[in-house]
C-alpha cells in the first residue's frame, strides 16, 4: 500500500494554515489546480522506519531538497513517493508534514522496508526431497524478499507436485523474526518468533567454527532479517479409479479406453501401474481419442480444454466428453475424488 500521508504532526502558530495542511493529504495521487496550492519552502527532511536503506540515499531518491519551494497541494510529494516506490525495497511509503511554520515545512519520509532473507526452512515434505525443493528457491541470503516472491516460489512447488500427481498439495509460509540468541557455547543458538504468533518459536543451531565470524557479529546481521518457514501439506497422490465417457453414442467406451495410451484405470491386478493422474497425459490421450474418431470417419473431431482437474483427494474419476455434430470435440478432466 502506498499513501501520501496517514497522519499529520503539525504545530502551527498561524491558524489559517491548519485547514489547508489538513486538506492537502486527503486526496493522494491526484493533480491539483495550481490556484488551490500554496507555496512552502522545505526547511528540513528526515527519514523514519529505514533499517538497511541509508537515510541520505532515501532523501536523494525522493527528489526533494531542503530549500526547494513546493506547492501544497502539489505533485512534488506525489512524485517523490512514486520515485521511492520504484526502488522496489519498500512495502509502504508516506510523506508527512512533521511541522509547519509560516511558509516553511519540516517533512518526514516514513518508510517500511521489505525484509531481507536469512534462510528458508521447509517442513512437511515427504515426496519431494529437500534438495528438490531447494532447486525451486531462487532467493539467496541477504536478498530482499517480497510476498510476491514467496507466492511465485509456492506456485513452482505446487506445479512440481502436480506433475507427480499430488494435485491437492498446499503450501503455507510464515515469517519468523529474531527473538534471542545464546553465544556462550560452541554452538550458536538463535531463536526466531513467528511474527503472527509469538508463541510459535523456531530455534536454529549453528557451529561457530563454521561461521567464519564471531557469534555476536552473526547475530547482529540476522537481527534485521527473516527466516521463512514453508509448511507443506502434500495430501494424497491422486490416482484414476474410473474413466467414463459421455456422448459417445456411436463408439463403445471400451474402444475409446483402448485408444488411450497415457491414462489408465486403477485395477488390483495391474500392480505395476500406479494409474497416477497427470493433466499433461490426459491432454495427450484426448488427442488420441480425437484421432480415433477421425479414423472412424468423424473428420471434424477436435480437442477442447479439460474440465476441472480435480475436486477432492484420493481416487479420481476422469470424464471424457465427446460432442459430435457440433464441430466435434473431446473434453476430459478429473471430475471427483473419493
Amino acid at each position: 500500500m502506498v499513501k501520501l500521508v496517514s497522519s499529520l504532526k503539525i504545530r502551527i502558530n498561524t491558524a489559517k494554515l491548519f485547514p489547508l495542511l489538513l486538506f492537502i493529504f486527503l486526496f493522494p495521487f491526484q493533480t491539483f489546480p495550481q490556484s488551490d496550492a500554496k507555496v512552502f519552502k522545505i526547511l528540513s527532511i528526515s527519514v523514519e522506519g529505514n533499517v538497511s536503506a541509508d537515510q541520505n540515499t532515501i532523501i536523494a531518491n525522493s527528489g526533494l531538497r531542503v530549500g526547494d519551494e513546493i506547492r501544497f497541494p502539489g505533485d512534488e510529494t506525489i512524485n517523490a513517493i512514486r520515485q521511492l516506490w520504484t526502488l522496489n525495497i519498500f512495502s509502504d511509503v508516506q510523506i508527512i508534514v512533521d511541522k509547519a511554520i509560516d511558509n516553511g515545512v519540516f517533512l518526514k519520509i516514513k518508510v517500511a522496508e521489505y525484509p531481507r532473507l536469512e534462510k528458508f526452512v521447509v517442513q512437511g515434505n515427504d515426496h519431494l526431497s529437500s534438495s528438490e525443493i531447494e532447486e525451486k528457491i531462487t532467493l539467496i541470503r541477504g536478498q530482499i524478499v517480497k510476498p510476491q516472491d514467496i507466492k511465485r516460489l509456492i506456485s513452482r512447488l505446487k506445479a512440481k507436485y502436480e506433475e507427480d500427481g499430488y494435485l491437492n498439495t498446499s503450501v503455507r509460509y510464515d515469517y519468523y523474526r529474531y527473538f534471542r540468541a545464546d553465544t556462550s557455547g560452541r554452538f550458536l543458538q538463535i531463536v526466531y518468533q513467528n511474527e503472527k504468533n509469538l508463541a510459535d518459536e523456531y530455534m536454529d543451531e549453528l557451529d561457530l567454527n563454521d561461521l567464519g565470524v564471531s557469534g555476536q557479529s552473526y547475530v547482529d546481521k540476522v537481527k534485521n532479517r527473516v527466516l521463512v518457514k514453508l509448511t507443506i501439506d502434500e495430501s494424497n497422490r491422486v490416482t484414476v479409479r474410473n474413466v467414463f465417457f459421455k456422448g459417445n453414442s456411436t463408439i463403445p467406451s471400451d474402444d475409446l479406453k483402448g485408444s488411450m495410451e497415457e491414462i489408465s484405470e486403477k485395477v488390483w491386478w495391474k500392480f505395476w501401474s500406479s494409474a497416477r493422474f497427470d493433466q499433461k497425459k490426459l491432454d495427450a490421450d484426448k488427442k488420441k481419442i480425437a484421432e480415433f474418431y477421425r479414423k472412424a470417419g468423424y473428420r471434424d473431431a477436435e480437442v477442447l480444454g479439460a474440465l476441472l482437474p480435480f475436486l477432492s483427494l484420493g481416487l479420481g474419476v476422469v470424464l471424457c466428453e465427446v460432442c459430435l455434430g457440433c464441430g466435434g470435440y473431446v473434453r476430459g478432466g478429473l471430475l471427483a475424488g473419493h
